[in-house]
């Protein structure tokens, strides 16, 4: 029987297709709810929603690790994710072409996907900086709500079937 050499484990990689550019040519097609779904996987250290470990929380961390910064922003840039504060709050965020963001903001619990017109780049024309914008005023609502009004908010979602609709109660 030959000896082979100890070699360590392979760190683990996400599947070919999760984090790739986003040009129009290598998009990822999903809908808003699925990339909601990905975001609260990655907010929730990579356990679903009925608390199966799918992805190493090691990962997570690397993935959101400042490695280098974007040379169109100066944002922070990990594995496929960018960092910035925004309404008083890091955020890290997956940015996809004409304006497609996920946002995850920890400090707070929250998660916000915004769909938009794939006209075009959205940074050259200040549009992915107005959606920043936007993330700010949804931040400092959230910060605004009383703890109560926040539990109830959060109860809401967690306990939402897939595929049903829902009026979230008036304030």
């Amino acid at each position: 029987m030959a000896q082979q050499a100890w070699r360590p484990p392979r760190p683990w990689r996400p599947p070919p297709g999760l984090v790739r550019g986003s040009t129009k040519r290598r998009a990822i097609r999903q809908s808003a709810r699925s990339l909601l779904a990905f975001g609260e996987l990655y907010r929730n250290g990579g356990r679903t929603t009925q608390g199966v470990q799918v992805v190493p929380a090691d990962w997570i961390a690397q993935s959101w690790q400042h490695r280098t910064n974007s040379r169109f922003s100066g944002d922070e840039y990990g594995y496929g994710w960018f960092t910035r504060e925004i309404g008083g709050e890091q955020v890290h965020f997956a940015w996809g072409y004409g304006g497609q963001m996920l946002y995850i903001v920890p400090a707070l619990n929250l998660t916000v996907v915004m769909t938009s017109e794939e006209s075009g780049p959205s940074a050259r024309n200040g549009y992915r900086d107005l959606l920043h914008g936007l993330l700010a005023d949804i931040i400092g609502i959230v910060r605004a709500a009383s703890p109560q009004r926040r539990a109830e908010i959060e109860g809401f979602w967690e306990t939402r079937p897939h595929g049903e609709t829902r009026v979230l109660p008036k304030a």
